[in-house]
């Protein structure tokens, strides 16, 4: 025996849509740190930037290796700076994923109280 029509939606709308919204939301957030490589730069933070590096040559000179080492220093300052600078842009750009995730699951648990309430509404407007 089939369920009356009210309570199938019902089902639907609650559980079965509920669910698929909930991994759409998911999928938007793992898509969000998978495309920004989070992991990635954060395992990488102090590597050099772009794979700029200066070799220090052979033999030891003092002013190859102070010029080799401050050159060094500030592409990995710089490779640590532009890769903080990502990470916070993915780690914003997440909390705002996160938070219409929350809105849009609220507004869906909600729509047929408003619907209801706005068929009340018109009933009364037209009688």
């Amino acid at each position: 025996m089939q369920l009356p029509i009210i309570i199938q939606w019902f089902k639907w709308h609650y559980i079965d849509a509920f669910k698929g919204l909930a991994k759409a939301w998911g999928n938007f957030l793992w898509f969000n740190l998978e495309h920004f490589s989070v992991k990635g730069l954060l395992k990488s933070l102090f590597s050099y930037w772009r794979g700029d590096k200066s070799s220090y040559g052979r033999g030891f000179d003092p002013r190859v290796f102070l010029t080799s080492f401050l050159f060094n220093l500030i592409s990995r300052i710089l490779g640590a700076i532009m890769r903080t600078t990502v990470i916070l842009f993915a780690l914003t750009l997440e909390g705002i994923i996160f938070g219409l995730g929350v809105v849009i699951l609220l507004i869906w648990l909600l729509l047929p109280f408003s619907t209801i309430i706005t068929l009340f509404y018109l009933i009364g407007v037209f009688l």
